[in-house]
């Protein structure tokens, strides 16, 4: 979903649930994809107290890290 997030769709439900990702003004994206899912494989192994929707969140969070913005 790029800039708009994630979905999330809980087994207990049957709507998808969007985890939007913060917003940010990048230049060059290359990387967003690989660090959210790098942030998400690292957080399932890691942080198994976390429920999915956080593990999302924070995931989400990740890329603004990576792309290079306007100074």
């Amino acid at each position: 979903l790029g800039d708009k997030g994630a979905l999330l769709l809980p087994r207990d439900e049957e709507t998808p649930e969007l985890v939007t990702a913060p917003l940010v003004t990048a230049v060059d994206t290359v990387g967003s994809g690989d660090s959210l899912n790098g942030a998400l494989v690292f957080l399932l192994a890691h942080r198994p107290e976390l429920n999915m929707r956080e593990i999302l969140r924070r995931a989400c969070a990740v890329p603004r890290t990576a792309a290079p913005t306007k100074a």
